[in-house]
């Protein structure tokens, strides 16, 4: 049980919270009885709520963010532990860019706290990312993200789609942040680490290291079905995102939102050129596909290893043997 552990973190901020919302979801431990003896001990004001049915991890966060009263909100896993900086750095990044998300770096602990190693998930350098400038599949871990609420308005949470990575599952509730915050405004990054990511056998997701066998076989996996989802997943969110800039009244998302939208509508277009590519039967049809693919590569910021899968298993169609 690794809760005392985070709540204690939460309380040593140097820029303590305004207030922490704990939502438990159908837990058989004694996490809900540690969160309501915390909360009634705590200085911070600590709201816990139960769940009358179980909600899933994603919704419960999401549902957990709409209760709170604060413009910024951070995401928090039960089993890491803040730093006692993580807030204060974290709300001065977003204050002085005006970004609508700030992450940063970890440090990778063991069970018992022994520090393991260090993992960026792409915050090397204290950044300022411009929006849509980011990869458009980048992602970073919830207990990372500190984000202005507002994020939470734009689009109903139910109607996020289905999570590119967990098939049949609604998107994940960073995922999800990560997707709005960089497609509608500035993402900053942050290379200190600021928590630390605890790696144990119940994580959700871990921080383990890629090995050369783990790489090698990412740029050689690849299918239209995937690809497809990709094109349909890209749609939807274009869909969403010309909804938003239609209803909302705030004039800055709605023009944010309709740059979006193109951006994501030219990318299932991308999407679905890759799809044909690996489909086609005709040597001289797939190299008229792949020049246009390839086209579409910078336009729509897709990551250069893309290329060597597109080539050898799309253009070649040469599959590798499993």
């Amino acid at each position: 049980m690794y809760l005392p552990a985070q709540l204690q973190s939460l309380v040593a901020q140097t820029l303590p919270p305004a207030e922490i919302i704990i939502s438990d979801d159908g837990s058989s431990d004694r996490t809900l009885e540690i969160a309501e003896t915390f909360a009634k001990s705590s200085l911070i004001k600590t709201i816990v709520f139960q769940n009358t049915q179980r909600l899933g991890f994603a919704e419960n966060f999401l549902q957990a963010a709409k209760r709170a009263s604060e413009d910024y909100l951070s995401f928090c896993d039960q089993d890491d532990v803040w730093h006692p900086s993580k807030i204060e750095r974290s709300l001065l990044a977003l204050k002085r860019s005006g970004a609508y998300l700030c992450v940063h770096s970890v440090r990778l602990i063991d069970s018992e706290g022994r520090l393991l190693g260090l993992a960026n998930q792409g915050a090397s350098t204290d950044k300022v990312f411009d929006p849509l400038t980011l990869p458009p599949w980048a992602t970073f871990w919830g207990f990372t993200q500190t984000f202005h609420k507002r994020l939470l308005s734009v689009v109903e949470t139910d109607l996020r789609g289905e999570d590119i990575h967990m098939v049949g599952s609604p998107l994940a509730h960073d995922r999800w942040i990560s997707f709005l915050a960089s497609s509608l405004g500035k993402v900053v990054t942050l290379a200190e680490p600021l928590a630390d990511y605890r790696q144990h056998q119940f994580n959700q997701f871990g921080g383990r290291k890629a090995t050369a066998l783990d790489i090698a076989r990412g740029k050689l996996n690849e299918s239209s079905d995937r690809l497809a989802k990709h094109r349909d997943i890209s749609a939807h969110r274009a869909d969403l995102l010309i909804r938003a800039a239609i209803e909302k009244d705030n004039v800055d998302i709605a023009v944010a939102a309709r740059r979006a939208s193109e951006y994501w509508k030219r990318l299932a277009a991308l999407y679905d050129l890759r799809v044909r590519l690996y489909e086609s039967v005709s040597f001289k049809h797939r190299i008229g596909l792949m020049r246009d693919v390839i086209e579409g590569y910078v336009e729509c910021g897709l990551s250069r290893k893309t290329l060597p899968k597109d080539f050898v298993l799309g253009l070649l169609g040469i599959r590798p043997i499993h």
